[in-house]
């Protein structure tokens, strides 16, 4: 087995255990839209009242959902997988929220916006967000993970495939197998000339220079 083979092996363990296992799972978005509608103190609450509450809880910082006028969003998976969004969250209300799904087991109403995905039959009448008009039609490959897990813990990102196509490009294919790819997906820049990726990749791979640099430009 590979480094990287073993490296994912246990990322994915451990992922499988926070979102699949028992023990809550509080994600709270912190992008620019969240940020900007004081997500962050939303942030300190949650840890705050977790701390002094003794509350086993996993807690993230995540990235947006793609509805940013709802933040900040307080996305809370409780014991039996179902997640509760509560949104336009404030600091004196974190405490209310957390209360009631994770220790008394009688969430509030109050701020909740819906569920996503699958909820107990008790609770037909929470409306599932994966079922509204702005997310049914959508399948996401590039931001499949905002709004999941938390960027800045790289075990969570190789646990839903981080790294797995980079791992594969620089292992088992050669660099003209790459360019192939790349220009067969039609990925192009989104700048203003709309350049062709693979096409501007395949004028770095024909350079004989001996150092080359790799930019993101992100």
């Amino acid at each position: 087995m590979s480094l990287f083979a073993e490296i994912e092996a246990e990322s994915k363990s451990i992922w499988a255990e926070i979102e699949g296992g028992e023990k809550p799972f509080i994600r709270i978005g912190t992008a620019m839209c969240g940020i900007a509608a004081g997500a962050s103190a939303v942030v300190d609450e949650v840890k705050n009242f977790v701390n002094n509450n003794n509350v086993d809880a996993t807690v993230s910082e995540v990235g947006c959902i793609g509805i940013c006028f709802a933040e900040p969003i307080l996305d809370i998976k409780i014991s039996n997988g179902t997640r509760l969004l509560y949104g336009n969250v404030n600091p004196e209300n974190v405490s209310n929220i957390i209360d009631g799904c994770l220790l008394k087991s009688d969430f509030p109403k109050s701020k909740l916006i819906g569920s996503l995905g699958k909820t107990t039959e008790d609770n037909d009448a929470i409306p599932d967000l994966l079922q509204d008009p702005i997310f049914k039609l959508q399948h996401k490959i590039a931001l499949r993970n905002a709004g999941e897990i938390d960027p800045c813990d790289i075990n969570q990102y190789i646990g839903r495939g981080g790294y797995s196509g980079l791992n594969k490009a620089l292992t088992s294919m050669k660099s003209e197998e790459v360019l192939q790819q790349v220009m067969d997906s039609g990925l192009r820049g989104r700048g203003g000339a709309f350049f062709a990726t693979g096409l501007k990749w395949s004028f770095l791979s024909k350079s004989n220079a001996e150092e080359k640099y790799i930019l993101c430009n992100c």
